[in-house]
């Protein structure tokens, strides 16, 4: 039995003036590290805070508890971000956020994460519809 590749998840929501508010947090050991996932506000059709990307289509996934493996052309990555979703009858919805364009993390060739170095060139968010 181990808990070397865990995931620890944990949601916690109220109504807020009568609209639905929560607050989200998920990490991950993996390896010899412990790193934040997601972390997020949502409060009526805004996520606030570190969630994953618009572009990332999270119906085109098969269920797996891994998502180490994924398929070519799959944009996956935690994003800082403000988004606004507006859910349509169809089951379609609109999105618009503003998320973080140019943080990236280079890790040692060993795969170690601790002293990762992060680069951010960008100096406008991406604007995303």
């Amino acid at each position: 039995m181990t808990a070397h590749s865990s995931r620890f998840s944990a949601k916690f929501s109220r109504m807020v003036d009568g609209a639905p508010a929560s607050i989200s947090i998920e990490q991950d050991f993996l390896a010899n590290s412990i790193r934040i996932r997601r972390a997020f506000i949502g409060y009526k059709n805004y996520v606030i805070g570190q969630d994953w990307t618009t572009f990332l289509n999270l119906s085109s996934l098969p269920e797996s508890a891994s998502f180490l493996a994924l398929s070519d052309g799959i944009v996956s990555v935690p994003q800082p971000q403000v988004r606004w979703s507006s859910a349509k009858s169809n089951g379609s919805s609109w999105n618009f956020s503003l998320e973080d364009s140019g943080a990236s993390r280079f890790q040692k060739p060993a795969g170690d994460t601790e002293d990762a170095e992060y680069s951010d060139s960008a100096t406008r968010p991406d604007v995303i519809l």
